[in-house]
């Protein structure tokens, strides 16, 4: 599912905050996940292309229309908690991959070929379902 809205997504200590150019028609939500395009190294909403054709980029920390020119901040290779389809305190550790063609979904499944990296689970709150994430830099391997 895509975001149509901003969102407050809890965030914790660490990581990078970077401007990154916004695709051409690519509305970004704060909040959102979102990737980077490698053949322009714009941001996108993540598809089913893979690891060979996007990388994680960040959460997004506003709100931005793009139009291929404006920059939008992300946080890049922070830590913040958000819910996992199906997810449990067994997979405290686990890589976690984005969704096709979501900007709001965290999934445990994924393969190089049709999903990206976002990070690994680090702690799990079961009073609110959630996963602290430590999110990938963009470029870096995180063996799955």
């Amino acid at each position: 599912m895509a975001l149509s809205a901003n969102r407050q997504v809890p965030t914790y200590q660490g990581g990078l905050v970077l401007d990154y150019i916004v695709t051409n028609a690519v509305t970004v939500y704060q909040g959102g996940l979102y990737d980077i395009l490698l053949s322009s190294g714009h941001i996108v909403v993540p598809t089913s292309a893979g690891d060979a054709t996007e990388k994680f980029a960040g959460l997004a920390l506003e709100k931005c229309v793009g139009n291929a020119v404006l920059k939008c901040k992300f946080l890049v290779g922070g830590y913040f908690w958000h819910a996992i389809v199906s997810g449990t305190v067994a997979d405290v550790g686990k890589p976690v991959y984005s969704a096709s063609n979501s900007d709001d979904t965290i999934t445990l499944t994924g393969t190089p070929a049709t999903t990206v990296c976002v990070g690994h689970t680090i702690a799990y709150d079961a009073d609110k379902a959630l996963f602290l994430i430590a999110g990938k830099l963009p470029g870096t391997i995180i063996d799955a």
